[in-house]
């Protein structure tokens, strides 16, 4: 399964399951997930998806997260939903310097985090 990327080249889909998904994209100004990392259908590869949005920054630039959380008013499945403080460790593991909780509402929880 890929997810949609659009941008000057139309839309493409990758899958942010194989190794290599972020290859040739470039760099960005920005870049915004939405419902994205738990359908990596298993928590544990958080760490790899952010490490290569990451790469696809440019310094000082932002990488907004928007995802389920497990616990509390949010998903019972902690295998395949982190927790709030597990999304922020994933982010902070990936090599990003600040992250902060924006939101969270609805069983969702909105992290910037900045490279």
């Amino acid at each position: 399964m890929g997810l949609p990327f659009l941008g000057m080249l139309g839309c493409v889909s990758w899958s942010f399951l194989d190794s290599d998904w972020s290859a040739g994209l470039g760099e960005f100004d920005f870049i915004i997930t939405n419902q994205a990392v738990h359908e990596l259908r298993h928590k544990r590869h958080a760490i790899n998806l952010h490490i290569a949005v990451r790469a696809l920054l440019r310094p000082q630039v932002s990488y907004w997260v928007c995802d389920h959380y497990a616990g509390d008013d949010g998903m019972s499945n902690d295998q395949l939903y982190m927790t709030v403080q597990e999304q922020k460790a994933a982010l902070i593991e990936a090599g990003f310097t600040k992250v902060d909780q924006l939101l969270a509402k609805g069983g969702l929880v909105l992290h910037r985090a900045t490279k």
